[in-house]
């Protein structure tokens, strides 16, 4: 199985440098429902311990022999959490945050950008990084945290449908808490990197901006994508968008992203057509469904799935937007397994 991820690791390289290849990648979006599947582990301590962290993420990763690195998780709410918002957790232990309450402008310009080490989850983060590092060693890699996009960490403190009103109705007051949640993702991405020594690809997730039009994502997203761009040069940039955003197909291919990871009811061949190649684009496996069939079943969907790309290679084969809680580990495998097997050549 090592053989399948070296291997891997050259076709996704391809496909985001553009050079032709027989065979299209597989990638992987693993967090905490998948983490948990077939485990007891209460997801209010996993998220609350470093030591449980480590070592569910430690019982997956080896049963897929390193098929993904092991990270810091705490869903959508680090950042949020060092803005004051409060961290909530519903009745199945997933995180979420309750929005600020400052809306109005001269407030917002009084707040400073988060503190990474501060009481919250960007620190608790911080300090699995710093569990997790010595103990992984050179055996699995370990990657940052997906950072939590400015624009739907800004929706978040705001609370979503007020800020996308507010884009109209108070853009001073959108624009000044933009800076604000830009200025904290790059602080937390910066202590992350100190702890790594360097960090080689960042993903930021950022799912609100699928609410709202293009002209509107020019003007309050592309801009700040660049700034965090711009905070790390010669790093590899991956986009996880899954809400319904295909009508921004055509903006998100001018930001610079490697990779955009969408949601399943969005055509990846569509928005390869809309992107015309400057990004690689992976999901359309609906993650609930590849949860609930059998491993024989899951070989046969990622097959036709990788028929229906057409030999483009730009594509990449993946669930929509997670891998969904219950996901066996043995339709992962059949996933990797038929991205191995399926030779475009001979299919195309």
């Amino acid at each position: 199985m090592r053989k399948w991820i070296e291997e891997n690791q050259q076709y996704l390289k391809k496909s985001i440098d553009g050079i032709p290849s027989d065979h299209h990648a597989y990638c992987l979006w693993p967090s905490f429902p998948f983490i948990k599947t077939g485990s007891e582990v209460d997801l209010y301590d996993y998220f609350h311990s470093k030591e449980l962290m480590y070592d569910c993420q430690k019982r997956v990763i080896d049963a897929l022999d390193g098929a993904f690195a092991f990270f810091p998780d705490s869903g959508t709410v680090a950042e949020c959490s060092g803005l004051q918002c409060e961290v909530r957790f519903n009745d199945d232990g997933f995180p979420h945050v309750k929005k600020n309450g400052i809306t109005e402008f001269d407030d917002i310009i009084k707040l400073k950008p988060g503190d990474p080490w501060g009481d919250n989850f960007m620190r608790r983060n911080l300090e699995v990084l710093e569990y997790i590092k010595p103990r992984v060693g050179s055996e699995y890699d370990v990657v940052p945290a997906i950072s939590n996009g400015p624009f739907t960490c800004a929706a978040q403190f705001y609370g979503i449908g007020d800020f996308c009103e507010a884009i109209l109705l108070d853009p001073d007051a959108v624009r000044a808490l933009l800076d604000l949640t830009t200025e904290t993702c790059i602080s937390f991405l910066r202590e992350q990197e100190k702890i790594l020594g360097h960090i080689d690809r960042i993903i930021i997730g950022d799912d609100i901006p699928g609410f709202i039009n293009t002209s509107h994502f020019r003007e309050f997203v592309a801009s700040d994508y660049k700034r965090i761009f711009d905070a790390f040069p010669n790093t590899e940039f991956w986009l996880h968008n899954d809400a319904d955003s295909i009508h921004l197909a055509e903006c998100i291919a001018e930001c610079g992203f490697s990779v955009w990871h969408m949601g399943y009811f969005n055509s990846v061949t569509e928005a390869a057509e809309r992107t015309k190649g400057k990004l690689s684009i992976c999901g359309n496996l609906k993650p609930i469904d590849f949860a609930k069939i059998n491993p024989t079943e899951a070989y046969a969907a990622c097959v036709d799935e990788l028929k229906s790309f057409g030999g483009n290679t730009k594509l990449i084969i993946s669930t929509g937007g997670f891998i969904g809680m219950g996901t066996p580990i043995e339709n992962i495998l059949a996933m990797m397994r038929a991205a191995n097997e399926f030779v475009i050549d001979s299919h195309c």
